[in-house]
């Protein structure tokens, strides 16, 4: 399986990130991965042959952050097109689904097999009408989130019945008037009702790229973020963080880990975690060799991070199975 095929949008880039221009250098990409033994090729997701076979070809793939999430819609319909065709989508198509979706992405943590990771697990509903029929079961105070949406943005805490419907109704409910008719109801955003940490100061935030851990801890109220020593405390979350990239079976991923004292929580997780500064600014990475934690003070640039990483995920004959099961 030496076939690969990096997709980029229309503008010829490669994910998100910090960097000025955006994105990840496809340039180096190719050659890294070139280096390694693959055969990469180079598409933009509209340029593909939809009826040419992608039998074991692996597939590299954008992501989108744009307003309303159209453009995500677009690339979903370009994968399944592609697996359909044979293509191995990397990571798996449940894990783009997740994607700024955090109702999937409470579907996806139903199904880990570690309870540690599930302490957080949220209720999930498409409009006001299902919250109604299930707000017996929530405990308050409770956390509030619109399904899309990021850097704390549609997030509300909630500390009763009647703000929590208030909130529901004024950030979830989209009113269409101008297009249904008076019988109809409002359209509403899906949204989830996560358990809410009591004196929470703050939380880490992991990017694992194959065996290479980047931690960077926030506190709360918003300050200026730190990347923590290896510590016991940090030891714990790197811990944790093992056990939930296990979990996920993709080649990378960023964590958000909560710690309350005793324990961790997992609090969101994406598949997609191409921040250039966390990993080129970090000073360097954690590593497990021997059953210890050491930190290796080294600096790469985020493609050679991510080609080693998608590298090992593919040299690995259990991750493949995964991929393809999912």
């Amino acid at each position: 399986m030496n076939k690969l095929l990096i997709l980029t949008d229309e503008y010829s880039l490669f994910y998100a990130s910090n960097r000025s221009p955006a994105g990840l250098s496809v340039n180096t990409l190719v050659t890294l991965f070139a280096e390694k033994g693959f055969t990469p090729q180079v598409n933009t997701l509209s340029g593909i042959n939809r009826e040419a076979s992608f039998e074991g070809v692996v597939v590299l793939y954008p992501y989108s952050k744009t307003a309303g999430l159209f453009y995500k819609g677009y690339i979903e319909d370009v994968l399944l097109r592609l697996q359909n065709k044979g293509a191995v989508l990397v990571p798996a198509f449940t894990h783009f689904r997740a994607h700024q979706n955090k109702v999937f992405m409470e579907f996806m943590r139903d199904d880990f097999n570690s309870e540690a990771l599930k302490t957080l697990r949220a209720l999930c509903f498409g409009s006001l009408q299902g919250l109604m029929q299930r707000i017996g079961e929530i405990l308050f105070p409770a956390v509030l989130k619109m399904s899309v949406g990021s850097h704390s943005r549609g997030v509300f805490f909630v500390e009763n019945r009647k703000q929590l419907i208030e909130t529901v109704k004024k950030s979830a409910t989209i009113h269409m008037q101008d297009f249904l008719s008076k019988e109809s109801p409002n359209i509403s955003h899906k949204f989830i009702i996560q358990p809410f940490i009591n004196d929470l100061r703050g939380d880490y935030s992991v990017l694992v790229f194959g065996k290479k851990y980047y931690v960077k801890y926030r506190p709360i109220p918003i300050g200026e973020h730190v990347f923590p020593q290896l510590n016991e405390e940090t030891a714990q979350i790197l811990d944790f963080a093992r056990l939930a990239f296990d979990a996920l079976h993709c080649p990378a991923v960023c964590l958000d880990i909560a710690f309350d004292g005793l324990r961790c929580h997992l609090i969101e997780f994406h598949c997609f975690p191409f921040s250039s500064n966390h990993v080129e600014k970090a000073g360097g990475y954690f590593v497990n060799t021997a059953a210890q934690w050491h930190f290796n003070p080294s600096y790469s640039a985020i493609e050679t991070v991510y080609a080693d990483a998608v590298t090992m995920f593919l040299t690995r004959p259990s991750s493949i199975t995964m991929t393809l099961s999912q």
